[in-house]
């Protein structure tokens, strides 16, 4: 690192196995696991130094921030930063080092996906890409500004967040034919109990009240792209009952799913 110039700030977001950061001048390196979360920031005295295993699922996503730049947004803010952020965010000059780990959950998780596998091109798709990479941000600044892991003991493991993920997978690809919540958690090798608090770790939700929010989403996408009755949407769903689904959906939505499909409302789109 040249003393002239600043390295960027790294929000890095580890989606495979661990690997290892230390700054040149210390002798241990520290993990960043699984689900991690790292914010990383090297000095003019103390650059990175990361350690990758060999054979190993190395699969993370990263933000780099050039404070340099980032400062005239900071300097329209019409209000004060407080210390921490200040600290973190206008030291521009890169005096000092900087390293903070936290477990990221289901909504950084998704906001990642939705960036990877965004298929708008051009201006419209780099904005869209922007405004996600924000949200992303504020909710890593958030963790950091409440220091919510440092007495957590509702963290899940990389394994207990595999197993989440690969359950609510399933959930979404067998709406339309799915067993119930302890058929799904003997398959999976877990009891029901253990798979609800899983749920409710991660998702902050039930099971339950998971697969719900999923089947809505469905009904109001197949009321904006299709012409299906209620009874065919929710057939398609695996809800045996239209009427159910019609005021689960008002209660969500907000209108019945016929003024849904009549309002403006279906022209906007929700992400």
């Amino acid at each position: 690192m040249q003393k002239h110039k600043v390295n960027p700030l790294k929000f890095i977001f580890k989606l495979g196995d661990t690997f290892y950061h230390k700054f040149n001048n210390e002798s241990e390196f520290e993990g960043i696991n699984k689900y991690s979360g790292a914010i990383i920031g090297s000095s003019i005295e103390k650059v990175h130094t990361f350690k990758i295993p060999k054979e190993k699922n190395i699969h993370f996503f990263s933000i780099e921030l050039n404070r340099t730049l980032f400062e005239h947004k900071l300097k329209s803010f019409k209000f004060d930063l407080g210390d921490d952020l200040t600290e973190l965010l206008r030291d521009v000059k890169a005096i000092n080092p900087f390293f903070y780990t936290y477990p990221f959950g289901a909504e950084e998780f998704d906001q990642i996906k939705k960036i990877i596998t965004n298929s708008k091109e051009g201006f419209i798709g780099s904005l869209y890409k922007e405004g996600i990479t924000y949200t992303l941000l504020s909710n890593t600044l958030e963790q950091y500004m409440a220091r919510k892991c440092d007495d957590c003991e509702d963290e899940l493991a990389a394994d207990e967040v595999d197993t989440v993920l690969e359950i609510s997978d399933f959930i979404v690809n067998n709406l339309n034919n799915l067993p119930t919540i302890e058929e799904i958690a003997r398959r999976n090798f877990v009891s029901e109990s253990k798979l609800q608090k899983l749920f409710q770790t991660y998702y902050k939700c039930s099971v339950n009240d998971f697969t719900r929010n999923k089947r809505l989403n469905q009904a109001r996408i197949l009321l904006e792209t299709t012409r299906m009755s209620m009874a065919e949407i929710a057939h398609e769903l695996g809800i045996k009952s239209n009427s159910y689904l019609s005021k689960t959906f008002k209660e969500r939505y907000g209108v019945t799913p016929s003024n849904y499909r009549d309002s403006k409302l279906s022209k906007i789109r929700f992400y």
